[in-house]
């Protein structure tokens, strides 16, 4: 489940009822842990500290802005194809494997997030 509160409405108690109302429901089901996340250097982080959690992971993401990026280069390509790894887009993919290539794409994502830490490690 995702919530977000629209940065122009915060500090209006609009995330103070949201966690109040999803706070009851961990406290019914009788929750062991509550996850949550935020970005660094936002309001969230405070808000959330301020309830009691703490940091246990921190995780990046990597972007690469493709309109910009370097195109690659022919050699790091034939290395790549030359173990037998295809790169292709998610249109691509879509265009021959229909829907079966959303489930596809997340199965490599949660395959490549496997030796990551967690919060069970």
């Amino acid at each position: 489940m995702r919530l977000a509160v629209d940065p122009r409405l915060r500090r209006q108690g609009i995330g103070a009822a949201l966690w109040t109302t999803l706070r009851a429901e961990l406290d019914e089901r009788s929750a062991k842990v509550a996850c949550l996340w935020t970005d660094d250097g936002t309001a969230c982080r405070d808000f959330i500290v301020g309830r009691g959690f703490m940091e246990v992971v921190r995780s990046y993401e990597q972007v690469v802005a493709l309109a910009t990026a370097p195109l690659p280069f022919a050699a790091a390509e034939d290395a790549v194809a030359s173990r037998g790894i295809r790169i292709e887009t998610l249109s691509e993919l879509q265009i021959r494997d229909g829907h079966e290539s959303l489930r596809r794409v997340h199965a490599l994502y949660t395959a490549s997030r496997v030796d990551q830490a967690t919060l069970a490690a």
